[in-house]
């Protein structure tokens, strides 16, 4: 939701700004990347840890909130 509501819109991250300084594919690719990166760091934590889990489900449940929130913000714009 976040990366649809930004689509060639303004960036003001610099590491997600396109050619154009609007967030394209390059933003994407990107964003991707580091949720990607994260979800698999996750899995292997809690492969070795376990009891992290409840943690890491309130710590998921937060970013899904600031997300949820910063694509509402961008659909406003």
């Amino acid at each position: 939701m976040d990366m649809h509501s930004s689509w060639g819109k303004r960036e003001l991250n610099p590491l997600l700004r396109g050619a154009g300084g609007r967030f394209d594919t390059r933003g994407m690719a990107i964003k991707s990347s580091i949720v990607g990166a994260a979800v698999g760091f996750e899995w292997l934590l809690l492969r070795k840890e376990p009891s992290l889990g409840n943690a890491l489900a309130g710590a998921n449940l937060g970013l899904a909130a600031w997300t949820g929130a910063v694509a509402v913000r961008n659909m406003t714009r």
